[in-house]
């Protein structure tokens, strides 16, 4: 989460990363060189919410 504030009430910018998608990211580095079950079993353990990736 990233919140800048101009001293208002309100926010001035907000913005909202998914942890999902940053996880995501690493599935070429725990996949290289493994086999394709090896690589169900990254993902899975990585417990990716596409929900949220889809923003």
């Amino acid at each position: 989460m990233h919140a800048v504030s101009d001293g208002g009430t309100r926010p001035f910018r907000v913005h909202l990363r998914e942890p999902s998608f940053i996880n995501l990211q690493a599935i070429p580095a725990l996949t290289e060189g493994g086999l394709l079950g090896d690589a169900v079993v990254a993902v899975a353990s990585l417990d990716p919410v596409m929900g949220g990736c889809d923003r």
